[in-house]
């Protein structure tokens, strides 16, 4: 069993799909716990992985998501909701989770989706220093800070890193979506290229103080960083 803490985020109630969802996570993970989202909103940085549970109503998912992503840019966050409708999964996106999968789920496919999170996370935890120079951006992954020699200084958020390592090691080579959301969060999914989409607008804003690196999309392939 492996030693990980994950909290299934409830309502008010402890209702009967969120004490199967734990019960099921409990056989795998050493420490599975499930906390009111009013507790859920200031939540223990020592945590290794969020679970907004199928509960928890649709007016405190959103903003409890938001809540955690605020405190912790790294911890990832996965919703596994009852509500289908695209618009909702957007705007959970939008508002920070990470994946995102729908009622009735199977648990395998969930257990092994929370495998592939804390394989990254751990492999984030073991990197060295990580620093890439590109024409005029000097671009310090370890400490999610992009330098510019116009003298711009930009934090970054973990996934906005995430994305520009990646971009990063491959640099002037263009980069296809799937592979882009496979290396990164691990799959290739319609949601999670929505949300790379917005993360990817933010880096160009980031990357706007360059006067030689820029981030291309090519249509109909994905992706390149010019660095030249």
């Amino acid at each position: 069993m492996e030693t990980v803490k994950i909290v299934v985020i409830r309502d008010d109630v402890l209702a009967a799909d969120t004490e199967k969802l734990s019960a099921q996570l409990s056989q795998e993970f050493s420490q599975v716990t499930t906390k009111c989202w009013k507790v859920a909103k200031s939540p223990d940085i020592k945590n290794n992985l969020h679970i907004i549970g199928p509960d928890l109503r649709h007016e405190k998912a959103i903003p409890v998501t938001k809540s955690i992503r605020n405190k912790n840019e790294a911890v990832p966050i996965i919703a596994v909701r009852t509500e289908s409708s695209l618009p909702f999964k957007l705007s959970m996106f939008d508002a920070g989770v990470d994946d995102y999968l729908g009622t009735p789920y199977d648990a395998g496919e969930l257990i092994r989706r929370i495998r592939v999170f804390l394989k990254w996370t751990k492999r984030l935890e073991a990197d060295g220093s990580v620093i890439f120079k590109m024409a005029d951006l000097l671009f310090d992954y370890n400490n999610l800070v992009a330098k510019f020699d116009c003298g711009s200084v930009s934090r970054l958020t973990q996934r906005q890193a995430d994305l520009l390592r990646f971009f990063s090691e491959h640099p002037d080579v263009i980069l296809d979506r799937g592979e882009i959301l496979y290396h990164v969060w691990g799959k290739d999914d319609y949601f999670l290229g929505r949300s790379m989409d917005v993360i990817i607008t933010s880096i160009r804003k980031v990357l706007s103080a360059s006067l030689a690196v820029r981030l291309e999309t090519i249509h109909g392939k994905g992706f390149i960083l010019h660095t030249k």
